[in-house]
């Protein structure tokens, strides 16, 4: 019985027109995005020198994709989604493009890359949120859980393959990776604009009122719902951990003398264990309750974490940093799922921006914490503190009520 129906449900998610279009665009999209990101440092590094100026344009990179969480939820619940998609696409395009130009006549500069920066992440949160929101209007409420683990695995392909053609491409020419980058929105474009489903529902249309009432709304309908702000802030505290724990890994495998080409494979363990999770992401989603998941996942990160502390090597490194990716995926999709399903349909863009920003605003925390253990302890003991620290969240996670709420029990349908 389960299998025909897991086989029907598999079938029905491929054979969607425009999840397929979706999807297929956000691949282009992101894999474009993931070159940019190793080109543009390579780039800074090698015509100034200074890594304050590729710190300053990865900086640009994130904060206003944070800082305009809150009003894009606004904008995706009043305006038209698809509408929202294409301008952010466009927009995306026309920034990267720009760099294209600015190589050709030779005058690229740092500031040039920073505002590029900046654009592509508030266009990114924007479309981020609008993409979310929309995606119950294309796949049916079964078919939740495989359509956000089939966007995880977009992310983690983008995360194998991205960088590796990103060097490619910039080995070749420096402008390649710019250059795709923009095709890349181009195709994603083009894919939005062939979507048939009506992305923005069948909601009312809004009555003209206070922008901050609407703003408050979002934090209302979070804290009215413990469950969802405490798997919020235990999702967020997590992803400091998420963001550091590259750079934990690199540098204590550096001081144990292992090669880059070493480093490079430790670290792609958690892109190859991360598409694993995707297969068995779904069925976890729909037979274990959330925040069963929620609480179990980061235990087994926690021990994870302990393991890479203490062994030596990078075979074993790799063995004890795989479960992370499985974990960090499987409670991803399980969270996401759940927050597709429960979420009104008139609130959804201001909900998840609540939640995204709980999620995310802690994480340039990581690295930077990382950096000043590293050299003041050295990178084993960092380890340790990062394994301390995911200790604590899961102890946190655990002893929480909210978690343990009647709305992790509440089986899909």
């Amino acid at each position: 019985m389960w299998e025909r129906v897991t086989r029907q449900t598999r079938a029905a998610t491929r054979r969607n027109r425009d999840f397929a279009l979706l999807w297929f665009g956000q691949v282009s999209s992101t894999l474009g995005s993931k070159m940019v990101q190793l080109a543009v440092p390579l780039y800074v590094l090698g015509t100034t020198g200074s890594t304050v100026d590729a710190g300053l344009v990865a900086f640009a990179a994130v904060l206003p994709g944070i800082a305009l969480q809150l009003p894009a939820g606004v904008l995706v619940d009043r305006l038209n989604r698809k509408t929202i998609m294409l301008v952010c696409e466009g927009v995306r395009f026309a920034g990267a493009a720009s760099v294209v130009l600015s190589f050709c006549y030779g005058n690229v500069s740092v500031l040039h890359l920073a505002v590029v920066a900046a654009v592509e992440s508030a266009a990114a949160a924007f479309f981020d949120l609008a993409e979310e929101a929309a995606l119950p209007q294309i796949v049916r409420r079964a078919e939740l859980a495989r359509a956000i683990a089939f966007n995880q695995a977009r992310i983690r392909v983008a995360i194998l393959a991205g960088p590796a053609l990103g060097g490619v491409l910039f080995g070749i020419s420096p402008i390649l990776p710019f250059l795709a980058d923009a095709l890349s929105y181009l195709v994603s474009g083009v894919c939005v604009l062939l979507i048939r489903a009506r992305l923005s529902g069948d909601r009312t249309a809004p009555v003209p009122g206070d922008r901050r009432s609407d703003l408050r709304e979002g934090w209302h309908w979070v804290r009215a719902r413990p469950f969802f702000l405490m798997a919020a802030v235990s999702i967020g505290l997590t992803n400091i951990v998420g963001t550091a724990f590259p750079l934990a890994v690199t540098a204590k495998l550096t001081g144990e003398g292992l090669s880059p080409y070493g480093v490079g494979l430790v670290i792609g363990t958690l892109g190859v264990s991360g598409l694993l999770g995707s297969i068995v992401a779904p069925r976890i989603t729909n037979t274990v309750p959330v925040g069963t998941v929620l609480v179990l996942s980061r235990w087994l990160m926690a021990i994870s974490l302990v393991g890479a502390a203490v062994v030596w090597g990078g075979m074993l490194t790799a063995i004890c940093v795989a479960p992370i990716a499985v974990a960090s995926l499987v409670s991803n999709v399980s969270f996401g799922a759940t927050r597709l399903r429960e979420i009104p349909e008139q609130f959804r863009g201001r909900v998840n921006s609540v939640l995204t920003l709980f999620t995310t605003v802690l994480t340039p925390l990581g690295p930077l914490a990382v950096g000043f253990v590293i050299a003041e302890w050295g990178p084993v003991w960092n380890m340790v503190a990062l394994a301390a620290f995911m200790t604590l969240v899961a102890l946190l996670s655990s002893a929480s009520r909210a978690l343990r709420s009647p709305l992790q029990n509440v089986a899909p349908r």
